[in-house]
C-alpha cells in the first residue's frame, strides 16, 4: 500500500522507550499532515491510561485495537484518566476481528525465559527472532 510504512523501532530498543516519544519522532519526519497509527491487542490497550502521555499518544496517532477473546468494548468505561471523547476515539478503532488468544507481552516474556513458542509463533517469524538475538536476557 503506498504511502504506509511499519515502524519497529521499539520492538528493536534495548532500552526503555516511550510511546509518545516515538510517536512524536515519526510526526516531525513525517510532517502534520501524515496519519498515525498505533496497532495493540485490547490487553494493552486497558492498560493504556497507565503508559507515559496516553493524552499525548491519543492526539498524536489513531488507536488501532486488535480484541483479544474475552474483551468487552464496556470495559473502556471505566479506564481512569480519559474523558469521553478519547474514549470514544479509542472505541472507533476497535477492530472487528478477534486475535488469538496469544499475547506478545507474555510471548517476549516466555522467549526471554527460553520457554518455548513454537506452537505460538509462524515458524518464519520464530526462526527470525532467534536470528536476531531478540528477547534474549543478557547473561
Amino acid at each position: 500500500m503506498e504511502g504506509l510504512r511499519v515502524a519497529d523501532e521499539e520492538i528493536r530498543s534495548t532500552g526503555p522507550n516511550f510511546t509518545w516519544e516515538t510517536l512524536e519522532r515519526h510526526r516531525r519526519e513525517l510532517g502534520d499532515s501524515a496519519e498515525l497509527y498505533w496497532l495493540l491487542g485490547s490487553d494493552s490497550l486497558l492498560d493504556l491510561p497507565h503508559w507515559r502521555e496516553p493524552g499525548r499518544i491519543l492526539k498524536l496517532a489513531r488507536i488501532l485495537t486488535v480484541p483479544r477473546p474475552g474483551f468487552d468494548v464496556g470495559d473502556l468505561d471505566h479506564l481512569p484518566g480519559l474523558d469521553a471523547e478519547q474514549k470514544a476515539r479509542l472505541r472507533e478503532g476497535i477492530l472487528p476481528d478477534s486475535a488469538p488468544a496469544i499475547a506478545a507481552t507474555g510471548i517476549r516474556e516466555a522467549l526471554r525465559e527460553g520457554r518455548d513458542c513454537s506452537d505460538q509463533l509462524d515458524p518464519r517469524v520464530l526462526a527470525y527472532i532467534e536470528r536476531q538475538g531478540m528477547y534474549r536476557t543478557a547473561r
